[in-house]
């Protein structure tokens, strides 16, 4: 087998896992909220994008070694109070869904700079065009 398709063949096994695990999670989330006791899968799935953000941004920061320790020392502590996040993993998709909806907040505040084209405005001009002819 060639690099090239070598190459090819890990980017459609990564984007069959993305797609996979985009699909997992609301399932996931959906049955651990629902359940009448937690489980360690739901507290993974409950703390996992915000492990996998803090990853990506530890792997891009300049002390890279120094971020990595903080992530991996980060993680043991989820692990020595796996007991504790297993029994309050809704708190961990509360804490997710406020801090989504305050970055979109943030973003759009953001865009009502004098110096910027507001969201909404980018929005439209994505979907429609030219906002000259509405």
């Amino acid at each position: 087998m060639g690099v090239h398709k070598t190459g090819m063949w890990l980017r459609k096994a990564r984007a069959l896992a993305t797609a996979a695990l985009l699909l997992a999670y609301p399932v996931v989330s959906y049955r651990t909220n629902t359940a009448r006791h937690f489980d360690p899968l739901g507290a993974l799935f409950a703390f996992a994008p915000l492990l996998v953000l803090t990853l990506t941004a530890a792997w891009a920061a300049r002390a890279r070694g120094l971020w990595l320790t903080l992530w991996g020392g980060a993680c043991l502590t989820l692990w020595h109070y796996r007991a504790f996040m297993t029994a309050h993993c809704s708190w961990a998709y509360l804490a997710e869904d406020v801090g989504v909806m305050a970055l979109l907040c943030g973003l759009f505040l953001r865009s009502l700079r004098p110096s910027c084209t507001p969201l909404i405005s980018r929005l439209s001009l994505l979907m429609r065009g030219s906002l000259t002819h509405l």
